[in-house]
């Protein structure tokens, strides 16, 4: 797989994590321990849109590689939010993703992926006041 071939390249430490929440399973009990294996990361690469979303919530950068050809819900979040380090499972090509990771190291990165959180924050708060005027007849 293109994904193991880059990574196996690079000096790194990887940390696999599994965002299923699974009360059985240290760092998988609450989502709050699934949520907090990502903070410490200097980047993430996934395929799964958990990944994506938990990383930027987290201010880590992702590469973000949608599984589905042509792109599906993976790459239409990444969009979403504004975030530019996303590709298609057609797309990926060692050079490609070993630039994306590049970039997602970048102290530039990191100041995206703060930008893309606080962006969403005002989003989600903005959402947060329509709704409770739909539903409640607020001003």
């Amino acid at each position: 797989m293109v994904i193991d071939e880059v990574l196996d390249s690079r000096s790194a430490r990887l940390r696999p994590i599994d965002t299923r929440v699974d009360p059985r399973i240290v760092g998988q009990r609450s989502a709050a321990e699934v949520e907090s294996q990502f903070a410490g990361l200097d980047a993430v690469v996934t395929t799964r849109l958990h990944g994506l979303v938990l990383g930027l919530r987290c201010g880590v950068p992702v590469v973000a590689v949608d599984p589905i050809p042509g792109g599906a819900k993976v790459a239409a979040q990444a969009r979403a939010v504004g975030w530019p380090a996303v590709m298609d499972a057609e797309s990926l090509d060692p050079s490609r993703l070993a630039d994306m990771l590049a970039y997602c190291l970048s102290s530039e990165a990191r100041e995206r992926a703060a930008t893309v959180l606080a962006d969403a924050r005002r989003a989600l708060a903005a959402t947060h006041v329509q709704l409770r005027q739909a539903f409640f007849c607020e001003k």
